[in-house]
């Protein structure tokens, strides 16, 4: 037995509100992401990765956080690529 859906339309009104916020974000994250990585390699920042291994962890820290499974940071950067300082 099948079910007919139905939803009601504020909720069509308020989830794409939420949706149209959310993309948002996401541009405001990639725009904060890509001035890191670029002010990163010109005052270079890092030695010993090549620019798209940098850009990976860096990602993998910003992105994912440093604690499996619960996107805290908890660690420096440096810490979670296992790398010395300049």
């Amino acid at each position: 037995m099948k079910t007919e859906k139905k939803i009601s339309p504020k909720l069509d009104d308020e989830a794409f509100r939420v949706g149209e916020f959310i993309q948002e974000l996401s541009k405001v994250q990639d725009e904060y992401f890509n001035r890191l990585v670029q002010k990163a390699k010109d005052n270079k920042w890092f030695e010993g990765m090549e620019d798209d291994d940098f850009e990976q962890w860096l990602f993998d820290y910003c992105f994912n956080g440093t604690s499996p499974g619960s996107n805290e940071i908890d660690k420096t950067f440096s810490e979670h690529c296992y790398a010395d300082w300049l």
